[in-house]
C-alpha cells in the first residue's frame, strides 16, 4: 500500500513538567460532506520531565476533536478539481488566518540539503537520503 510521511517541525519549549502535550489529529472519512465519518487519535509530545496520562482514550464519536473555522487541511483527497484551484499556495499559507487545502504540490522544504555525486562504487554501498 502507498503511504505518505511528513516531518513536521515545529519550535517547542525547552524545560516542560507536568501533563505532556495532547496533539489532536482529526479528520473524516468524505471530506465533501463534514461530520460524516470523523477519524480522530492523539499523539503526545513529551519532555524529559512531563508524563502521559495513559487512561486517556478517544470515544467512537471524537468528542473534543471538532474543527472550529478557519481550518486547514494538509493533503487533502485530491477528488475535486475546485478545491484544487481554490487551494492555498506558497506563500499565502504563511498567513494563519487564511483558511482552505494544503496540498502536496505547495509544500516547501525549509532549506536546502547539500547534494554529493557518487561515483565509482566498487562493493555493496548503503546510503542513507536525508530529506
Amino acid at each position: 500500500a502507498a503511504g505518505e510521511r511528513y516531518d513536521i517541525m515545529v519550535n517547542t519549549k525547552t524545560d516542560q513538567t507536568g501533563l505532556a502535550f495532547k496533539i489532536r489529529v482529526f479528520g473524516y472519512t468524505d471530506q465533501s460532506n463534514h461530520g460524516a465519518g470523523s477519524l480522530c487519535t492523539i499523539a503526545w509530545l513529551k519532555y524529559p520531565h512531563q508524563y502521559i496520562n495513559y487512561t486517556y482514550v478517544t470515544d467512537h464519536a471524537c468528542t473534543g476533536f471538532e474543527l472550529t473555522p478557519p481550518q486547514r487541511t494538509l493533503n487533502p483527497v485530491p477528488n475535486n478539481y475546485a478545491a484544487w484551484k481554490n487551494r492555498i499556495q506558497y506563500p499565502n499559507w504563511k498567513n494563519p488566518s487564511k483558511p482552505g487545502d494544503i496540498f502536496i504540490a505547495d509544500l516547501r522544504e525549509p532549506k536546502s540539503k547539500s547534494k554529493s555525486t557518487i561515483t565509482n562504487l566498487a562493493n555493496t554501498q548503503y546510503i542513507e537520503f536525508d530529506g
